[in-house]
């Protein structure tokens, strides 16, 4: 079963790194989602019949509103009234049983929004509900990498599975200003793929071990995209995968057909991906290898003075 996706906004917003002002614009050009945006879990959808999933999605943004408008006013759920709603929305679709119940569990707070937790069935989730006051509004017109509009443009554009070291976005609504992604425990597998940003023409400018839990990043503020990143450019980008994927040696070899061969058609196209990894990936590889040998010559250095003093 796959996860029911909100088209149109959410396709667009994977496509492409905005602003936070051309998101609010793009979120009223798609009338029909209403701010909605990513993929309800596969796990919600179980006990959905098919013929009731429209509603489904209808009630659950209905709910989440609700939800957000209480907690504006109250303190971390802590109004009974969060919880009632909720309940009773889960046990409406069969979310859980009768007897069952689900809490919401305070987190923390940042700057921009408070984050609470709760479970449905054998998994945690995280609600982050980001703060409307005139002066977060101000600071997300102004700047782009943080706050509600751009941190779910961010998740939707760096598109992490389950199993990667970007915690998983699920959905969330840019107009009303909530998200919902997935809740790191202390018992979780760590992740087994990492995502590299430059593959995707980003930089991180935020890396805070607070937001970083068994080496699974969980805030989505702070990307910038890379301003040579060929995005669109398709030639380039095949040329820049097919770069990164060689060793030093293939690829210098390969650089050097490319540059010397103006005649090759899209030439200018494969130059922008020459030039990319040149700038940004080759560079990191070198630092990397530098870190290295730096590495394994203290190693040695350590045990060689331990037999010589």
């Amino acid at each position: 079963m796959q996860d029911i996706t909100f088209k149109g906004l959410t396709s667009t917003l994977k496509g492409n790194i905005y602003n936070n002002s051309t998101i609010r614009s793009l979120a009223y050009s798609f009338p029909k989602s209403g701010g909605a945006v990513g993929s309800v879990p596969c796990e919600w959808l179980t006990n959905v019949p098919i013929a009731e999933r429209a509603n489904f999605i209808k009630d659950l943004y209905k709910m989440f509103s609700q939800l957000v408008a209480i907690q504006r006013k109250t303190v971390f759920f802590a109004n009974k009234k969060c919880s009632r709603i909720f309940n009773e929305f889960l046990f409406k679709y069969g979310l859980i049983g009768e007897n069952d119940s689900t809490k919401f569990r305070y987190v923390g707070s940042g700057n921009f929004a408070d984050v609470v937790s709760f479970k449905i069935g054998k998994k945690k989730y995280a609600l982050k509900i980001f703060d409307d006051s005139e002066y977060t509004v101000l600071i997300n017109h102004i700047d782009k990498e943080f706050g509600n509009c751009a941190e779910q443009n961010n998740a939707l554009f760096l598109n992490a599975s389950e199993n990667s070291d970007w915690t998983k976005f699920y959905f969330g609504n840019v107009l009303d200003g909530f998200m919902v992604t997935r809740y790191v425990s202390n018992d979780d597998v760590l992740p087994r793929k990492k995502i590299k940003l430059s593959d995707k023409g980003l930089e991180f400018l935020d890396y805070d071990y607070k937001n970083i839990k068994l080496n699974t990043n969980l805030d989505y503020g702070g990307f910038r995209k890379l301003k040579d990143f060929p995005t669109g450019n398709k030639v380039a980008m095949w040329i820049i995968k097919k770069l990164k994927n060689m060793t030093p040696e293939k690829r210098a070899e390969e650089i050097e057909k490319i540059t010397s061969n103006k005649r090759v058609p899209n030439y200018y196209d494969r130059m922008i991906g020459v030039k990319y990894i040149q700038t940004h990936i080759i560079p990191k590889e070198e630092e990397i290898n530098t870190r290295k040998k730096g590495f394994w010559n203290s190693l040695l250095n350590a045990f060689w003075g331990m037999y010589t003093d």
